[in-house]
């Protein structure tokens, strides 16, 4: 059984080991164990805190998904089963060094600045069934053309990922999508989700758009991928 102090990592298993409602490969992160805690008889927690190594590859999108909870990213909570012994590979403080790296990083600013945003907003809408109407008029309040942005969708039609575009106008949503912008590409003017599109400008114009895609792709991002609008389509 492990206790404080113990250098773990965890295991390289066939199947990758995921943060809680966050689709995050932790296999071989490492750390050193700074608390136990037995939560049935047959369940036991161990927390670890990341060493250097570890917090210098540390995906953005999991800095994010820790940002909108609220919750420390150089430290998790494993099942024991998922955990095994190992020895430590840097000294015991640099953890201490890249943590402030990242606290100071700018993708870890943002996605505290965005959820704080987010989450005001949801507040002030109130109503979870009125969600994508709020968005709507938010951004329609708030927008300011033309938008540069990069397509990262699947490829429709010849636009393909990583396909620079222009966002012209907000237009309207439904249930599967979410919220459609009008751009304009190689020519066409065409209708895509705003969530496919990454923002390619900086300034305070563009924080409602980059807001609103962080929080549609991880509330609503669709689970199968159907026809897109647009190219002169009629749907």
């Amino acid at each position: 059984m492990f206790k404080v102090n113990d250098i773990v990592k965890v295991k390289n298993m066939p199947l990758p080991v995921l943060a809680e409602d966050h689709k995050t490969d932790m296999r071989n992160w490492q750390g050193v164990v700074t608390e136990v805690h037995h939560a049935s008889e047959d369940v036991t927690y161990v927390v670890v805190r990341f060493d250097s190594i570890t917090l210098r590859a540390i995906p953005k999108a999991f800095l994010v998904y820790s940002a909108r909870i609220e919750e420390v990213f150089w430290e998790y909570a494993f099942r024991a089963t998922a955990l095994e012994k190992t020895e430590a590979r840097d000294k015991p403080n640099d953890w201490k060094k890249v943590k402030k790296l990242l606290l100071a990083s700018e993708t870890w600013v943002q996605a505290v600045a965005s959820w704080k945003r987010i989450d005001d907003l949801l507040l002030e809408i109130g109503s979870e069934s009125d969600y994508l109407d709020g968005w709507l008029m938010h951004l329609e309040a708030v927008f300011q053309h033309p938008v540069r942005a990069m397509y990262i969708g699947s490829p429709f039609d010849h636009i393909y990922f990583g396909a620079q575009v222009t966002i012209t106008e907000i237009l309207g949503f439904d249930h599967t999508w979410g919220i459609f912008v009008e751009v304009e590409f190689d020519g066409h003017t065409m209708e895509v989700p705003l969530y496919m599109l990454e923002i390619q400008e900086e300034g305070n114009h563009t924080f409602c758009l980059r807001d609103y895609a962080l929080w549609h792709t991880d509330e609503y991002i669709p689970e199968h991928m159907g026809k897109l609008r647009g190219f002169g389509s009629s749907d």
